[in-house]
C-alpha cells in the first residue's frame, strides 16, 4: 500500500509540475498576431527566405514540447485512476486505506492548482514582489491579489484534465460510504489528518485538513471564473477566425477588476448593419428558389466524403468532451466550459445541499466571490439576449450552445440555492445586487430601465425572501420600502429621460427600453404590496403622467428614445 502511495504521489507531482510550468510557460511567452510567412519588407532578402524556416522550427518544437507534456499528464492521471481502483478493488485494504488514498491525491491536485494560480499570477510582476516584501503574509492570501488575467494567458488544457480529476476526488472522498464511518462509537478525533496512507484516519480529520490548508471556495471560483472567460476568448476567436487575423494571446481582452465582458457589443451592431446591406431584393423566396435541392441521400456531390476525416473529427470531439481522462484540442472551448460547469454542479451538491460543509461556505463566502460570480451573471445575460432561444448563437454548433446552456442551468441552480439556504449575510447580499446594478437599497443611481432576467432573478428571489410568512416583520417592512423604492426610482429615471433626451443618449443603448421581464416583475412586486402601498404607487405614477405630458407638449418634435418611454 505504501508502494502504491509513493508511486501515485510521483505521478501526481510530476502532472502537476508539468502543467505549473507549461502554465508559466505560455503565460510569458507574446503569442504571434501574424502568420510565419509574413515578413518584413524592409528586411534583407537573405534573412526573409531564413525567417519562415526559423519560424518553422520554432512551432515545430513548441509543438514537441506541448505533445510531451500532454502524454506525461494523461499518463501519471491514467496511472492515478488505475491504483485507485486497483486499491479499492482489493480484498487486502479496507475502506480506510482507499479514503486515505484519495484524500491524499486531493490535496495534492488541489494544492497544486493553488500553487500554479499563484505563481503564474506573479510571473513578470517584480515590481508587485517588491512592493509586497514590507507587508503582512496575510494580505498576500488576499483573493483580489491574484490576476486572473495573468492567470487565464497561462491556463491551459492540462490544468483542465487535472482540476476535473481533483473533483472527482473530492466526490469520491464526500460519498455516503466514505462519510459514513463508525464515528459516532468513536471519541471525537483531535487534531487534522496526516499523510500516512496506514492510519485510521477518520472523514471529519481528512476533511478538516483539506479545508484548513486550502482556501477551498476561493479556488473552485478562480477555476471556475478562469475556465468561463477562457471559453468566451476562444469561442470568439472561432467566431473571428474566418479571414481574419486574430491575437490568440488573452492579453488584447479588457478584463476589469470588478467585471468582466465576453460579449461584442461593437461587433454585433457591425454584424447586423451587414446584414441589411446583405438582404437579398426579392427576400428569401427568391433566394431558395434559385438554390439547388439537396440530394435525399444527404451526401455532398460536391467532392468524395472522407471517412478517416469523420473518425478524426469523432475523436476530436470526444476528446474535448471527456476532460476526465484527455487533454482537450488547443483553441476548443469545449472543455473550458465544461470543467467550470463541473465546478459550480460539484459546489452546489456539496458545498451547499451538504449540511457538513454549508458552515464552511458561510464563513469562508467573500464579496470577491461576489464580484466573481456576478460578472459571470451578467456576462451571460448579455450573450443570450440577443439569441431568440436563450443560448449562444447557432453559429458555434449544437454542442457548444448545449454545454453553454448547462453551464447556465448549474450557475441558476449555484446562485438560487445560494439564496435559499440564507448562506449570505445581508451585507453580502446587498454586495450582490449592487455588482448586479439591482441593489434597490442604494439611492446614488438611476434605476436602470434594461434589467435582464438572471439578475431579475437574483432580485425576486432577495425580496421574496424578507416577504416571506415566517420572517419577522422587520423583515418585511425592509422588502415592502425595497419594492417602492424600485418604483419610485424607476419612474423618476423614466421621467428624467423623457424630459431630457440627451441624457439617455449619453448612456449605453442597454438602458434605453423597458424589456417585458423587468416590467413582469414591476407587476409582480404591486401586486404584493399592502392597498396603502399600492395607492402611493398609483399616485406617483400619475404624476409621473403629469409631468411627462408637459415635457411632450413643450418638446416639439419628440425624440425617439421619448416616444418609447412614453409608451412605456
Amino acid at each position: 500500500m505504501i508502494h502504491q502511495n509513493l508511486m501515485n504521489v510521483g505521478c501526481l507531482l510530476a502532472a502537476i509540475s508539468v502543467a505549473t510550468s507549461h502554465s508559466i510557460f505560455a503565460a510569458v511567452s507574446p503569442a504571434p498576431t501574424k502568420s510565419a510567412g509574413s515578413g518584413n519588407p524592409n528586411m534583407p532578402p537573405s534573412k526573409q527566405s531564413a525567417s519562415p524556416n526559423a519560424a518553422t522550427a520554432v512551432c515545430n518544437r513548441e509543438e514537441e514540447w506541448e505533445s510531451n507534456a500532454v502524454t506525461v499528464v494523461e499518463t501519471a492521471v491514467e496511472i492515478y485512476q488505475t491504483l485507485a481502483t486497483l486499491i479499492q478493488r482489493s480484498p487486502r485494504s479496507s475502506r480506510m486505506y482507499y479514503d486515505n488514498f484519495l484524500y491524499v491525491a486531493a490535496w495534492l491536485l488541489l494544492s497544486g492548482l493553488q500553487g500554479q494560480m499563484t505563481h503564474t499570477s506573479q510571473t513578470g510582476s517584480e515590481k508587485g514582489t517588491k512592493e509586497d516584501k514590507g507587508k503582512s503574509p496575510s494580505k498576500h492570501k488576499d483573493g483580489s491579489r491574484i490576476n486572473l488575467t495573468k492567470i487565464q494567458q497561462g491556463y491551459g488544457g492540462l490544468s483542465v484534465v487535472l482540476a476535473s480529476q481533483a473533483l472527482a476526488t473530492l466526490e469520491k472522498l464526500l460519498e455516503p460510504n466514505g462519510m459514513l464511518e463508525t464515528e459516532e462509537t468513536q471519541p471525537t478525533p483531535v487534531g487534522s489528518a496526516g499523510f500516512d496512507v496506514t492510519e485510521n484516519y477518520t472523514h471529519s480529520q481528512r476533511i478538516f485538513r483539506l479545508l484548513s490548508d486550502l482556501p477551498l471556495t476561493q479556488l473552485l471560483f478562480h477555476v471556475a471564473t478562469v475556465s468561463y472567460r477562457k471559453s468566451c476568448n476562444l469561442k470568439r476567436i472561432q467566431k473571428n477566425g474566418d479571414g481574419e487575423t486574430v491575437s490568440l494571446s488573452d492579453s488584447a481582452t479588457y478584463y476589469d477588476d470588478d467585471d468582466f465582458s465576453c460579449s461584442e457589443e461593437s461587433s454585433a451592431a457591425e454584424e447586423e448593419e451587414d446584414d441589411d446591406d446583405s438582404e437579398p431584393i426579392l427576400g428569401h423566396w427568391f433566394e431558395e428558389t434559385i438554390t439547388p435541392p439537396e440530394p435525399k441521400n444527404g451526401k455532398n456531390k460536391g467532392g468524395p466524403h472522407d471517412p478517416e476525416d469523420a473518425r478524426n473529427a469523432s475523436k476530436s470531439c470526444h476528446r474535448n468532451l471527456d476532460i476526465s481522462l484527455s487533454v482537450p484540442d488547443k483553441g476548443e472551448p469545449h472543455g473550458y466550459i465544461l470543467l467550470a460547469t463541473q465546478i459550480f454542479a460539484f459546489m452546489n451538491d456539496h458545498m451547499l445541499c451538504s449540511p457538513r460543509l454549508r458552515q464552511y461556505t458561510i464563513n469562508s463566502l467573500s464579496e470577491h466571490q461576489l464580484i466573481l460570480l456576478s460578472a459571470i451573471v451578467k456576462d451571460l445575460d448579455r450573450e443570450t439576449a440577443r439569441t431568440e432561444t436563450g443560448t449562444i448563437a447557432a453559429f458555434f454548433g449544437q454542442t457548444l450552445g448545449q454545454l453553454f446552456s448547462r453551464f447556465s442551468q448549474s450557475l441558476a441552480r449555484y446562485t438560487h440555492n445560494l439564496l435559499a439556504y440564507e448562506l449570505m449575510s445581508p451585507s453580502l447580499q446587498i454586495a450582490l445586487l449592487s455588482h448586479l446594478n439591482v441593489n434597490p437599497w442604494s439611492e446614488e443611481e438611476d434605476w436602470p430601465l434594461l434589467v435582464h432576467p438572471r439578475s431579475l432573478a437574483v432580485l425576486a428571489q432577495v425580496l421574496l425572501s424578507k416577504h416571506r410568512k415566517d420572517s419577522k416583520e422587520e423583515s418585511r417592512q425592509t422588502s415592502e420600502a425595497a419594492c417602492l423604492s424600485i418604483w419610485r426610482r424607476l419612474l423618476e429615471t423614466m421621467i428624467k429621460y423623457i424630459e431630457d433626451p440627451h441624457v439617455a443618449g449619453d448612456r449605453d443603448r442597454e438602458t434605453e427600453d423597458l424589456n417585458v421581464e423587468h416590467a413582469q416583475l414591476l407587476l409582480f412586486l404591486f401586486h404584493s404590496l399592502q392597498l396603502m402601498q399600492k395607492k402611493a404607487i398609483l399616485l406617483l405614477c400619475a404624476q409621473t403622467l403629469i409631468r411627462a405630458a408637459q415635457a411632450a407638449f413643450s418638446i416639439i418634435p419628440l425624440h425617439d428614445t421619448q416616444l418609447m418611454l412614453l409608451a412605456r
